[in-house]
């Protein structure tokens, strides 16, 4: 036994009929969290810390139905995030308006639609273009590039967007171009924002 447990022992058995201290002596001992106290008809009840009758099973039954609830409370949420990715340019449909250089970068300007009026766009996971330039002199050449930072977009049911790409360094003339587009998008269903 520890030096502390026997001190308590002396001490319990020195005040032994005083009720005060072995009030005292009970508050200083180490003992689990719940208290027997007796009803009017000398029945033990036990009494947890704070202050539900504790009944076997009861405090499991609690917590799980508390758990319960929880789980009830984030399940829209559940939902709402389950997204799912596509390619699909019948459910988003990408139309290229301009290219430039600003600053030596090539942007690129279009607009996103989005065709469904069920499912709303979340985010664009990915996007590549190939641009075919054609120079003064009639000579064509591609160049094939990705955003250097993809910008957050999302689209609501039916919407659109237009959305400008910084496609990188690009050093070159041309007359006319072309671009055709590969991207994939995250959508969920319903209208939102």
């Amino acid at each position: 036994m520890s030096s502390n447990h026997v001190t308590l022992n002396h001490h319990y058995e020195h005040f032994q009929n005083d009720e005060l201290a072995v009030s005292r002596f009970k508050a200083y001992s180490i003992a689990p969290a719940v208290e027997t106290r007796t009803d009017g008809r000398g029945r033990g009840i036990d009494v947890c810390f704070f202050g539900v009758l504790r009944k076997e099973g009861e405090m499991k039954k609690l917590f799980l139905a508390c758990l319960f609830l929880l789980g009830l409370c984030f399940l829209p949420f559940a939902h709402a995030s389950a997204a799912t990715q596509s390619s699909d340019t019948m459910i988003l449909e990408w139309r290229a308006e301009k290219v430039w250089i600003d600053k030596g970068d090539l942007c690129l300007r279009g607009t996103f639609t989005n065709k469904r009026e069920d499912l709303s766009i979340t985010k664009i996971n990915q996007f590549v273009t190939e641009i075919t330039f054609t120079r003064a002199d009639g000579s064509k050449y591609q160049y094939v590039a990705m955003p250097t930072k993809m910008p957050l977009v999302k689209i609501s049911a039916g919407g659109a967007r237009t959305v400008t790409f910084n496609l990188g360094h690009f050093e070159d003339t041309w007359k006319d171009w072309v671009a055709t587009e590969d991207y994939t998008f995250n959508y969920i269903t319903g209208k939102r924002w």
